[in-house]
């Protein structure tokens, strides 16, 4: 995963687990299209959407991660 998708998974993992955080984020992605080993910042919030319409605490931090993205 990119540096970037480590970040993310460092945003998911405090909410879901490592494990959890890394799989959701890579099922997105690929379902997504995209390659999570050069996952670029417009990529990542397109994942973070997505994630964010999932119930639960998954998609409450996928929120916050999003705007944590936005902000830099």
């Amino acid at each position: 995963m990119s540096e970037l998708g480590e970040r993310l998974v460092g945003l998911l993992s405090r909410a879901v687990g490592e494990v959890a955080a890394r799989r959701a984020l890579e099922e997105v992605t690929l379902r997504l299209g995209h390659d999570p080993s050069g996952l670029e910042r417009r990529h990542a919030l397109e994942v973070l959407e997505e994630l964010a319409q999932q119930p639960g605490i998954l998609g409450t931090t996928a929120l916050f991660a999003k705007s944590r993205i936005y902000l830099g």
